[in-house]
C-alpha cells in the first residue's frame, strides 16, 4: 500500500507543476502550510490560494486534468472567502481559495518560493498564515495561531495591521 504522506506530497508537487505549467499565481495554505512552516501536524488534505481571473477558465483547466476526478461546478461561498474543491484519483481533497479581495491578493504578492524535490513550490508566508487562520476562526486554526504567534522574527506590525483592518482578535499566548 502507498504511504500516504508521500502519496500527499506527490500529489501537493504535481498539483503545484499543474498551477505553474497553466500561469496561476498560487500559494499552498492550511494544515500542510502550518507543518512546514511549524511543526508537522496530521492533514490528509491540500489547500490553495489562488488568483483565478476567469473562473471558468479555471474550471475548464481543472477538468482538463486527468488527476482529478471530481470537480464542482460552482464554488462553496463562505463569510470569508470563496473556495473551489476538487478531489484527486486518490480520493485527496484539494480546495483552492479564491483570492478575491485585498488581502488574499496580498498573500499572494508576499508568499514565498521553495524547492522540494528539485520542484518548485509557493507558500504562504508565516504573518498571512496567522492571519488567513484568524479568519477562518476554527479551534484548531486558534491553536495554531497561538503557536506560530511564538516564533520569533514576525513582522507583528504587518500582522497587527491587517488584525485591525480585517477587525479580527488576536489571541492572548499563553
Amino acid at each position: 500500500m502507498e504511504n500516504r504522506k508521500n502519496s500527499l506530497l506527490e500529489i501537493l508537487l504535481n498539483v503545484s507543476d499543474f498551477l505553474i505549467l497553466k500561469n496561476y499565481n498560487f500559494a499552498l495554505i492550511g494544515g500542510l502550510a502550518y507543518s512546514v512552516i511549524f511543526e508537522p501536524r496530521a492533514t490528509y488534505d491540500l489547500d490553495f490560494i489562488i488568483e483565478v481571473e476567469d473562473f471558468d477558465k479555471f474550471l475548464k483547466d481543472l477538468k482538463s486534468n486527468s488527476d482529478f476526478i471530481f470537480v464542482h461546478d460552482k464554488p462553496m461561498i463562505f463569510e470569508n472567502g470563496e473556495i473551489e474543491r476538487v478531489v484527486h484519483k486518490n480520493n485527496t481533497v484539494v480546495d483552492f481559495l479564491i483570492a478575491d479581495d485585498e488581502y488574499k491578493r496580498n498573500i499572494l504578492r508576499r508568499k514565498r518560493e521553495l524547492i522540494v524535490n528539485q520542484k518548485k513550490l509557493f507558500i504562504i508566508t508565516v504573518e498571512d498564515l496567522i492571519i488567513l487562520k484568524l479568519l477562518s476562526s476554527r479551534n484548531i486554526d486558534v491553536v495554531d495561531v497561538k503557536n506560530l504567534l511564538k516564533l520569533k522574527d514576525l513582522d507583528n506590525d504587518y500582522i497587527d495591521y491587517w488584525i485591525d483592518k480585517l477587525r479580527l482578535t488576536k489571541p492572548e499566548i499563553e
